[in-house]
């Protein structure tokens, strides 16, 4: 099977999800950009996930850090819930529809997103909409160095 295909089907059943979930915002999430700073910081993970991080705080939109994490091809990046969050879907959608790695649905255990840097991803900017069920939504960066 096609790799492209097999990375726009999860995109096409979160689609499907967000919809059924009352994430009708998703549009007008993914038509907001928002003033985040093209100066990316590292910000590398603990333990069992020492690639970059990105911890948001579900119930405070305003918190997240850092809003551009710096990556390199290869990498994984964790974004990370706070323990105490209680949500059911925290998703990821690319900003350019080309950019399918920045697909993602939070881990079984709600805590946590794995978004895989591909090895061939060229340097620059790269934007994606961080939803939840509730409607909330962020507008981070990752900028390959």
């Amino acid at each position: 099977m096609n790799k492209k295909i097999l990375c726009v089907l999860p995109l096409s059943f979160l689609v499907v999800a967000c919809s059924q979930q009352g994430l009708v915002k998703v549009d007008s999430c993914l038509a907001t950009s928002y003033n985040v700073s093209q100066t990316c910081k590292d910000n590398p993970g603990q333990g069992p996930h020492p690639g970059p991080h990105v911890t948001v705080n579900p119930r405070n939109w305003a918190t997240i850090h850092p809003a551009n994490v710096c990556i390199n091809p290869g990498d994984t990046i964790t974004i990370q819930l706070p323990p105490s969050t209680v949500i059911s879907t925290v998703a990821t959608i690319p900003k350019q529809n080309t950019d399918v790695w920045l697909v993602g649905l939070n881990s079984t255990d709600n805590k946590r997103i794995f978004l895989t840097v591909p090895d061939s991803l060229k340097k620059g900017e790269y934007g994606y909409t961080l939803i939840t069920a509730s409607g909330g939504c962020l507008d981070p960066r990752a900028t390959v160095r």
